[in-house]
């Protein structure tokens, strides 16, 4: 049964037996909405704690306050409490953790991750085109999946991101991911669609099918790390701060529109240093 059906059921549990305001329980449906609206509607079986992680990932590098984190994830928990009572599902609430008031430093894959994510992809061209890119881009998983054919220079190797705010910007590719590019689009139908991602009825993909098939193959490739679109988002920006990038220009390429989501990267990087010094200090 779809998250959707039980939150009518929900908003009368918050106020006739939870004790909640209606404005309390306004706010708590939407956020529960937004959660839909990035996910899809989820069968409420298959919502577990990674969904959550990635909620909070997608939250944070979108410039969310804590603060507005928090009362997020407070409305996913006590919506699950609900699906719990009535006996509709069987989830550890306690797992679902706020976000401590340290920082939460971002899960990123190594190389030898992202080489066997790959290598798991490559049965499906269309994933691993889209894991391929968006490790070489860094774009957020709503604009990669709504990219569109004509917003891609292969000539010049960048593609045209609409972000949020519907604010442009210019990201580059490596030739290598040109290679790939170019072997995808060769073979696509470009009358059938004016997106560059679609499925073979030509649709596009939602960001719930990706998130399921990263998954997949990230336990193929025997990733232990909770993954999802956000952490190739996090890979990339990681290994620019690794290769000397300044954090404006990582900024630019990322599309924050403040500087201070963008410094997460530089905890990123002082830990690094910090794992160096620890590991060369054992010899």
């Amino acid at each position: 049964m779809k998250m959707s059906l039980y939150f009518n059921d929900f908003n009368i549990f918050l106020i006739s037996e939870k004790g909640d305001n209606k404005e309390t329980s306004k706010y708590y449906l939407t956020d529960l909405n937004q959660f839909v609206k990035i996910y899809g509607d989820i069968d409420i079986e298959k919502l577990d704690i990674n969904y959550i992680d990635d909620y909070i990932a997608y939250l944070m590098d979108n410039g969310y306050k804590r603060t507005t984190i928090n009362r997020k994830i407070t409305s996913l928990r006590s919506f699950l409490f609900f699906l719990n009572r009535k006996g509709l599902i069987k989830t550890n609430i306690k797992e679902l953790d706020l976000p401590k008031k340290e920082i939460r430093l971002p899960v990123v894959l190594t190389d030898e991750e992202c080489s066997s994510l790959l290598d798991c992809c490559k049965d499906d061209e269309l994933v691993y085109l889209l894991v391929f890119f968006d490790l070489s881009t860094g774009l957020r998983v709503s604009e990669l999946l709504s990219l569109k054919i004509n917003s891609l220079n292969l000539k010049q190797r960048y593609v045209k991101v609409k972000g949020k705010r519907e604010k442009e910007r210019l990201v580059p590719f490596s030739h290598s991911c040109y290679t790939v590019l170019k072997n995808y689009l060769d073979k696509k139908d470009k009358k059938r669609s004016k997106y560059l991602f679609t499925d073979g009825k030509y649709k596009t993909l939602s960001r719930q099918w990706f998130y399921k098939e990263l998954k997949k193959n990230a336990i193929k490739a025997g990733i232990k790390k909770k993954i999802g679109p956000h952490v190739l988002r996090h890979t990339f920006a990681t290994r620019l701060i690794e290769n000397g990038a300044k954090l404006k220009q990582i900024q630019e390429l990322l599309g924050h529109k403040k500087i201070e989501t963008t410094e997460i990267y530089t905890h990123l990087e002082n830990k690094t240093v910090k794992d160096i010094y620890d590991i060369s200090m054992r010899r």
